[in-house]
């Protein structure tokens, strides 16, 4: 479905004094949207794009990017924004940023519930299967507001984010950004429809002490996730019972220039693994989602051989080429740069996602 380019309000709150509307923004609000940006990270925010105006209308323009603005009626300031990317088969919501002269007032949580509904029921989540969001550890409001929304915490990854002024960043392609600020982050999803109704429930796993409680941790997080993994049938495989020789014709490889990461996803022998991180080596980190099947068990095992850390357990996020359902995936990442000596920094907790940073903080 296409998104609508119109000034018309999908949705109109009266508060005491003033009276704010919520519509998908259009091109010409880019300076405006971008000026939010510059109060919120000043200029260090992941993707420096949203500092130049004539790029981000080209980005606003795009359809796969589902821009929504707050603003007040009665003096037409866009107060909020907040972007919904649409990617192959799930939905990826960044953080609603709110003018510091409108915080306070409740509308970054009524915003972005009434946002998610009216996309939900304009249909444009039709085709995915969960919308996925990632948190900065440091700020527990946004935690807690994910929660709210029906966020459900799967993973824990230190150092995750990269900030820093990146808009004059080098087009080289093996020179990403290098190491600034770095910062933690919780990742989230809420499950749709389609996740529920095609997840595949036969789940095999290594058998480890850091892979188990990780599954365990996710089935009982919430009712939703229980009542979907309630009928698993789940292998533990010991160690060297999987084939040696791994295929590797099943997976994908995505570089983030910006944030300095390598993300590889699907079965894979680890001299694919070394080959990546020998050609990205100036890389921070090469992040590695295994699916949970009977073949993925060997990666899992080389993953944990090579000194990856366990970090998430994604429900349902993988689809193979030649199946309909969907799979789930364990994280795994493989620090580039030494962070032994890496300060975390601050790490504010909730009691939903306190258990996702002590399984991984073990490993560290």
């Amino acid at each position: 479905m296409q998104k609508q380019e119109s000034i018309e309000y999908f949705y109109i709150y009266e508060g005491e004094n003033e009276k704010y509307g919520l519509r998908y923004a259009i091109p010409e609000d880019a300076e405006k949207i971008s000026r939010l940006y510059v109060q919120e990270y000043d200029y260090n925010y992941i993707n420096p794009k949203v500092y130049d105006p004539g790029e981000l209308q080209e980005i606003i323009s795009e359809k796969k990017n589902i821009w929504i603005v707050g603003e007040n009626l009665k003096n037409q300031q866009i107060f909020a924004t907040s972007l919904m990317e649409l990617k192959e088969n799930y939905a990826f919501s960044s953080k609603t940023i709110i003018d510091k002269d409108y915080r306070g007032l409740g509308l970054g949580s009524r915003f972005g519930f009434r946002s998610v509904n009216h996309l939900n029921e304009s249909h444009i989540f039709d085709d995915r299967i969960k919308i996925d969001s990632d948190v900065r550890a440091v700020q527990i409001e946004a935690q807690k507001l994910t929660e709210r929304a029906g966020g459900i915490p799967y993973g824990f990854i230190p150092f995750y984010n990269n900030f820093g002024d990146k808009r004059k960043l080098n087009t080289d392609y093996y020179k990403p950004y290098p190491v600034q600020n770095e910062e933690s982050a919780f990742l989230y999803f809420v499950p749709l429809t389609n996740l529920i109704e095609n997840r595949v429930n036969r789940v095999f796993l290594l058998d480890d002490e850091l892979i188990s409680p990780l599954y365990n941790l996710i089935k009982n997080s919430r009712r939703i996730i229980k009542v979907l993994m309630k009928k698993d049938d789940i292998s533990l495989l010991k160690k060297n019972t999987t084939p040696g020789y791994v295929e590797h014709n099943d997976i994908s490889v995505s570089i983030d220039m910006y944030g300095s990461k390598i993300k590889l996803v699907g079965v894979s022998d680890i001299s694919v693994v070394n080959f990546l991180l020998n050609k990205f080596k100036d890389y921070r980190m090469l992040i590695w989602h295994i699916p949970t099947t009977q073949k993925g068990v060997k990666s899992m095992q080389q993953a944990l051989e090579e000194g990856f850390i366990v970090c998430g357990y994604n429900v349902g996020s993988f689809k193979p080429r030649y199946s309909e359902g969907l799979i789930d995936s364990l994280i795994f990442v493989k620090y580039l740069n030494d962070i032994s000596k890496n300060p975390l920094g601050d790490i504010n907790l909730t009691s939903k996602n306190k258990p996702f940073y002590e399984h991984v903080i073990t490993q560290l």
